[in-house]
């Protein structure tokens, strides 16, 4: 499922992003001879003020919106169950993203991602022969904690989708017996059984959409083509600043 695929690099990016904009934010706000560019104080302000439940869901919803104006699951098995999926998704207040970005998320996880991405920029900025920073990213803990969790994540979604009407109804019990290779579904919640069924369905989907994304994210492979756009005169400047 691309939707999962691309959360998890938005936020690694956001992270990237957070210790360079970060690291004059904590020269001014501290003592410049005593913290210049302290790893661990920006850790703590990514840690303190920017990985947390709310962002989270915030970056959550910006993903699932993109996600949404690309036909990416058409031509895959629960395509239809899919759709609803991320129809449901779309319609989800910011307490239940935050309530399952805490499910999917939990804030060790989040830690730990935190200091790869802090320590990956500062060996980088302390290697005179280093390129790029070396961000390898293991999100193994993530797809972990989506794939344990994936019936409350279905219940929490599929409940967000409004009542089927009749026809809606009608459709689900018609595509009762294999929902999983429907071809159509309306992006509503259906009555029981159905709702079960459809519940069932999904929180087998998920897991096995979450399998198929990588373990790793290797930011230094895909950032290596770019050296030459402004990472070279960046790390310069910050060295200068130093």
């Amino acid at each position: 499922m691309k939707i999962i695929s691309r959360f998890f690099q938005f936020i690694a990016i956001l992270l990237m992003g957070l210790v360079i904009i970060t690291l004059p934010l904590t020269l001014a706000a501290r003592n410049l001879g005593r913290v210049l560019f302290n790893g661990d104080a920006v850790l703590s302000l990514a840690n303190d003020n920017f990985l947390n439940p709310e962002f989270l869901a915030s970056v959550g919803q910006e993903v699932v919106q993109g996600a949404l104006s690309e036909p990416d699951l058409e031509d895959v098995d629960g395509a239809a169950v899919n759709r609803v999926m991320l129809a449901a998704l779309n319609n989800l207040t910011r307490a239940e993203w935050t309530h399952m970005m805490e499910i999917i998320a939990p804030q060790t996880v989040v830690s730990d991602l935190a200091e790869t991405t802090v320590t990956g920029f500062y060996d980088w900025l302390d290697d005179d022969d280093a390129l790029v920073p070396e961000l390898v990213l293991d999100i193994r803990p993530w797809k972990d904690s989506m794939a344990d969790n994936a019936l409350p994540l279905m219940e929490t979604i599929l409940n967000a989708l409004p009542p089927c009407d009749t026809a809606g109804t009608q459709t689900y019990q018609i595509e009762q017996e294999d929902l999983g290779v429907a071809e159509s579904l309306p992006a509503c919640r259906p009555p029981e059984p159905l709702y079960s069924e459809l519940l069932n369905v999904g929180a087998t989907i998920l897991p096995d959409r979450i399998a198929q994304t990588p373990d790793v994210i290797d930011f230094t492979g895909q950032l290596m083509p770019q050296q030459g756009l402004g990472l070279a005169d960046l790390k310069q400047n910050l060295l200068d600043l130093r």
